[in-house]
């Protein structure tokens, strides 16, 4: 069995480089011989990488470390086998487009089940089961009465269009997950085996170590530059948590607090450009716009999220007077620079190619790989070498690909299933009649919805659902398309930190010996930013880069004054005054949501009077209580 585990590993890593060798076109050198369709290359690199979750993965937990069964070795055969069939046929399938045959309808079935049974494995059961109804709803959807009835289509147009479709399985979601998606996942796995890990850690420690409350600075430092590369709030907080709450806790603060700050940093990265995990990738191809522009668009909302943590943990630490660490315990900012400083290099390759030459993502991020190799040999301290490479490659498959192959053909169903039968149509119509003409009523739905498929599903898989029925209802009632993305994709992030779910705060309570409920109530106070941006992206378009110069500024301006005092009301604490009585917190956080998410000047002019009736409160107090202490200390 061990030699089936080898042969299984170099399989992962020659994955990875026919990857790469069909992004760069290498195999159009050889199109006089042959020639890979492109839904030929998705559906055999699926199968390739789907069949590692059925030798990695147990059909349960119990026997995670148990040798590989039989059936497992034959699921697996049959995994490559369903993707080959459509590799190999793939020119037919694409110029006849008509019915599948038997055997097509066999091996269709077969795909479905495998791609259903590797979600379950790899992301669980919710998905699996989510996944099935709706294929079950293309079957038995003509015996539903009411609105939700559809048209009888036979088993062959069914299976057909999951199975052959460019909308199926192997269409839109699973060709980014393997081009685009591998190719970054690639990117960091390079990244890991060069040391960044350990240089985002010192280059953290160095700048903020020692200001008021550096521990939870390094934390969010660490937090957002680890996980715009994993895209995992709960693998973020399981590798930077380790290190950064214990220090928290250490310097004082309470355990609760600790892994709140880490929950909430963590789950951040994932919207935090220029990686922002998998989903900006996704966003960027269902969107047909260049992932220059999903990413300008996330900045600003990204950096106000982190701009209003690191508001809350600076006023937490100066009411509990907390100091930084020691700078003699700390590393040298220059000597951590000057040790890796060629990390520079490839980062700003990355940005020259994105942003300057304008290079789609694929081929940026494969440039950037190339610097990052020759600079790595160059000047690197800790040198790529053939094992390193090997590890690189293996593990762009077997620790990033195998999670997401799963949500990629289970969601692949979904959409299928809503475009054949016009779901998403019918969807929609229900939430706009719900809602009776009221936007507000409509995000709040889908901010709810997009909650509960959280409690089950990855962020990936409810972000990708979501948009297939969700989005056409916001796009009706008024709502930019890039912008109802955007809103999908931030209300995702609740079930990472909203109680009861939090799924983060939970790993974080771990780590910090805390309790449960308050470490996760603690967080979604501190991540009080991602319930008010995405909402005031839908009214407030300048805070995605939309619209002209001026209104772009005026948005960006009000919203860090609005959420930056609004910050400060939950955090119930200012330096100038102290302690924040309840009325001054209602002010600053009641006139900050509406700063932030209002463009009427009206609502802009009550906002400002709160918040200012709110600051002269906390000044007259600030002088009570300077007055207060002179006098002390002239009698003393």
């Amino acid at each position: 069995m061990e030699r089936v585990m080898k042969v299984a590993d170099w399989l992962a890593a020659l994955t990875t480089v026919f990857i790469v060798l069909y992004t760069v076109r290498f195999f159009d050198l050889f199109s006089d011989y042959f020639e890979i369709f492109p839904m030929g290359f998705v559906a055999l690199t699926s199968g390739l990488i789907l069949a590692q979750a059925f030798l990695r993965k147990r059909t349960t937990k119990s026997g995670e470390n148990s040798t590989i069964p039989w059936y497992d070795l034959i699921l697996a055969g049959f995994s490559i086998l369903v993707g080959a069939y459509v590799m190999i046929n793939a020119e037919r399938i694409v110029t006849t487009m008509g019915l599948p045959s038997a055997g097509e309808i066999v091996l269709g079935f077969a795909a479905i089940l495998l791609f259903m049974e590797g979600a379950r494995r790899t992301v669980g059961l919710a998905l699996t089961i989510i996944a099935a109804i709706f294929v079950a709803y293309a079957f038995l959807g003509s015996y539903i009465p009411g609105p939700l009835n559809i048209a009888e289509f036979g088993t062959a147009r069914i299976i057909g269009h999951l199975y052959l479709f460019s909308d199926g399985m192997y269409g839109v979601i699973a060709r980014t997950i393997v081009t685009m998606v591998a190719v970054y996942m690639l990117f960091a796995q390079f990244l890991t085996e060069t040391g960044l890990g350990k240089f985002i850690i010192d280059i953290s420690n160095a700048l903020v170590g020692n200001v008021r409350g550096g521990p939870a600075k390094i934390a969010i430092f660490a937090s957002a530059g680890f996980g715009m590369i994993s895209g995992s709030a709960v693998g973020n907080v399981a590798t930077t948590g380790v290190f950064t709450i214990p220090l928290m806790k250490k310097l004082g603060y309470r355990a609760e607090f600790a892994g709140a700050v880490e929950a909430v940093a963590s789950t951040g990265g994932a919207i935090m450009p220029p990686i922002m995990g998998t989903v900006a990738f996704i966003m960027a191809d269902m969107l047909s716009v260049p992932y220059r522009q999903v990413i300008t668009m996330a900045i600003i909302p990204a950096l106000l999220y982190y701009m209003t943590l690191f508001i809350q943990v600076d006023l937490e630490a100066a009411k509990l007077n907390l100091v930084g660490i020691e700078r003699e315990k700390l590393p040298d900012l220059r000597s951590t620079l000057l040790g890796g400083w060629y990390y520079a290099i490839p980062m700003t390759v990355f940005f020259v190619e994105l942003l300057w030459f304008k290079n789609d993502a694929i081929l940026s991020a494969l440039i950037t790989i190339a610097a990052l190799i020759i600079s790595n040999l160059l000047f690197g301290k800790e040198k790529l070498n053939l094992k390193k490479i090997y590890n690189a490659l293996k593990n762009t498959v077997l620790e990033s690909m195998v999670s997401i192959i799963g949500i990629a053909g289970a969601a692949g169903c979904v959409v299928a299933v809503v475009s054949l039968t016009g779901l998403g149509v019918k969807l929609s119509g229900f939430l706009v009649d719900v809602s009776n003409g009221s936007l507000l009523l409509l995000l709040l739905f889908t901010a709810i919805v997009n909650y509960i498929l959280g409690m089950g599903l990855p962020w990936s898989a409810s972000f990708l659902l979501l948009v297939v029925l969700v989005a056409p209802a916001l796009e009706a009632a008024g709502v930019e398309q890039t912008i109802a993305y955007f809103f999908i994709l931030w209300t995702g992030l609740y079930s990472f930190i909203t109680w009861p779910v939090a799924v983060a705060g939970y790993v974080a309570s771990s780590i910090a010996e805390s309790n449960v409920a308050k470490t996760c109530l603690t967080a979604m106070r501190l991540a009080m930013a991602s319930y008010i941006i995405p909402f005031a992206m839908i009214f407030n378009r300048g805070l995605v880069m939309q619209g002209g110069g001026l209104e772009v500024l005026h948005s960006v301006v009000t919203a860090i004054v609005g959420l930056g005092v609004g910050a400060i009301g939950f955090s119930g604490y200012f330096d100038i005054g102290g302690k924040l009585t309840r009325f001054e917190r209602a002010l600053y956080i009641l006139g900050g949501i509406l700063l932030a998410a209002s463009t009427n000047i009206v609502l802009e002019g009550v906002s400002s009077v709160m918040i200012l009736t709110a600051l002269t409160k906390n000044w007259s107090r600030h002088k009570t209580l300077k007055s207060e202490a002179s006098i002390q200390t002239m009698k003393l």
